[in-house]
């Protein structure tokens, strides 16, 4: 069973697109893939995938490798196997524990200069751990080398939400299971525009909590008005960050360019323009979004033509054929020990 799932305006889980398919091979990813393009419309999207050879391939074909993202927690398990595990580096538990801490500096600065100072920390530790990352395709998972906005999103949570949504349902018969899980999803789908309804704010509590962070962390901070959309803001440390409002809001941080959501820079210097912190919020977060994902809701599988197993066993029967028009089909067994008998 193959997805595609996404978040909703208020960052929860959003299914796109499932499939039901003979294996996990190149042909039927490409399949897949190729129908969620068409489901897109054109649209412009990150893909955040596992480093899976046959999906690098097809996203590659299909989407492009400029939208596509690789999760953190794979490179970190690679990482921790193919590198740290090697006994001439001499390494203890502290030392692995501390280069993967590097690891993940790397992979969330947002510019460029945190970039370097990143992995130049990782060049003084160990030499063979910078040589590593530089060979794995930095420009997948790293924030300051991604070109494409990302979200701030480094980990597949949505996808591992989905599949334990549907781990009863996988053993069922293939009808059975779209049957079932239309149900269950438009049980879901209509309880999220019920809760749309109750929003008070143009946004949904957990972008709300995220905001309210950011506020928290602005505490203390400084600025100085350079022009009627413009602010320098100095944090604590008194680093200045230059805040910019118009066409495309920005900060220098890159934060709110790569989340979509304000920043704490953004935030102290919205407070002195005395703006409205919901008007700055990327427009994928705000209420009419929700209102439009939550507007239609899933059609149930057409069943007339589907054959009768008594029907088609009495007419074969008849036929002194036997049964076989009803043998499923011939595929070869995956590798590996089955997961469910």
């Amino acid at each position: 069973m193959l997805g595609a799932t996404g978040f909703d305006a208020n960052d929860g889980l959003w299914p796109l697109a499932y499939a039901v398919v003979s294996s996990e091979n190149d042909d039927d990813w490409h399949w897949f893939l190729s129908k969620v393009k068409e489901i897109l419309d054109g649209r412009i999207v990150t893909i955040l995938t596992d480093t899976h050879p046959s999906l690098i391939s097809c996203i590659r074909d299909i989407f492009g490798s400029q939208y596509h993202s690789w999760r953190l927690r794979y490179l970190t398990a690679n990482f921790s196997t193919s590198i740290l595990g090697r006994q001439s580096l001499g390494l203890r538990a502290s030392g692995k524990e501390h280069a993967k801490k590097l690891l993940d500096k790397i992979a969330y600065v947002r510019t460029v200069d945190e970039y370097e100072n990143a992995l130049a920390t990782m060049r003084v530790f160990r030499g063979e751990l910078c040589d590593w990352v530089l060979a794995n395709s930095l420009e997948h998972w790293s924030n300051a080398l991604f070109t494409s906005k990302r979200w701030d999103k480094l980990y597949t949570n949505q996808a591992e939400s989905f599949n334990a949504w549907v781990k009863e349902e996988r053993v069922f018969s293939i009808t059975r299971l779209m049957d079932t899980h239309i149900q269950r999803l438009n049980k879901f789908l209509n309880q999220k525009s019920l809760d749309v309804q109750k929003w008070t704010i143009p946004v949904g509590d957990r972008i709300e909590e995220k905001i309210q962070k950011e506020q928290e962390l602005a505490l203390g901070f400084q600025s100085m008005r350079v022009s009627p959309t413009e602010c320098t803001i100095y944090d604590r440390d008194r680093k200045p960050f230059r805040v910019v409002f118009g066409s495309e809001n920005s900060c220098s941080c890159l934060k709110w360019t790569i989340s979509g959501i304000p920043c704490s820079h953004a935030c102290y210097a919205i407070h002195e323009l005395s703006l409205n912190n919901y008007e700055m919020v990327d427009p994928w977060f705000r209420v009419e979004t929700q209102q439009k994902l939550c507007k239609h809701l899933m059609s149930s599988v057409p069943m007339h033509d589907m054959p009768n197993p008594a029907a088609v066993t009495a007419a074969a029967a008849a036929d002194g054929e036997g049964a076989s028009h009803l043998r499923p089909p011939a595929v070869t067994r995956p590798p590996g020990r089955p997961r469910i008998k």
